[in-house]
């Protein structure tokens, strides 16, 4: 049951999708032809399913870094080992782009997959606040959570993200904030 009572953190004016052109691909949709640039000129971002056949599904959002256009989207069932590859080989067409997976849960299988096994160079890292450790893939938690909601909706807003997926955007238009003023889809 849809409570409409919940105040949305994205909303239909605030995102402005372009044309919608499914591949024949699989699973993956193509938006914009990729352009044979430079590496590091699109970015990919995953987040990371179980792999159930009836659970949530893996996605893949491939991004074009300078006109931050949604160019591509991977979205399915698969194991997360397999889901490693499928990146890898995203990320090798893309012009060897940055490949961000986020790194919780099964997540963390697939980025040691991706830099141990794969050895895939162009994997996102950050060092934690001491500037010792080195961690890969981007983990979101209560602290990293609210931030990144933020930031996107913001993005959003100020016409910086051009997406055109219509399922991404009507996921996002049910995105709520909670009683306590926690985000979560509704």
């Amino acid at each position: 049951k849809m409570q409409a009572s919940l105040p949305t953190v994205f909303k239909k004016g605030d995102i402005v999708g372009g044309r919608l052109r499914i591949s024949a691909r699989g699973h993956l949709t193509i938006f914009t032809e990729k352009k044979d640039l430079d590496q590091g000129y699109y970015v990919i971002g995953a987040d990371i399913a179980e792999g159930l056949e009836n659970g949530d599904y893996s996605c893949a959002q491939i991004v074009d870094h300078k006109t931050c256009e949604q160019v591509a989207m991977w979205h399915g069932h698969c194991s997360p080992e397999e889901f490693a590859y499928i990146l890898v080989d995203l990320a090798k067409y893309y012009n060897n782009a940055l490949l961000a997976p986020e790194s919780n849960f099964h997540g963390v299988g697939v980025v040691a997959r991706i830099k141990l096994d794969i050895k895939y160079p162009r994997l996102y890292s950050y060092y934690l606040k001491n500037g010792v450790i080195k961690k890969y893939g981007w983990k979101t938690d209560a602290e990293s959570k609210p931030i990144m909601i933020q930031e996107l909706a913001q993005f959003i807003r100020d016409g910086h993200l051009r997406l055109n997926d219509y399922n991404t955007i009507e996921e996002l238009i049910t995105y709520t904030y909670d009683k306590t003023g926690h985000t979560e889809a509704m």
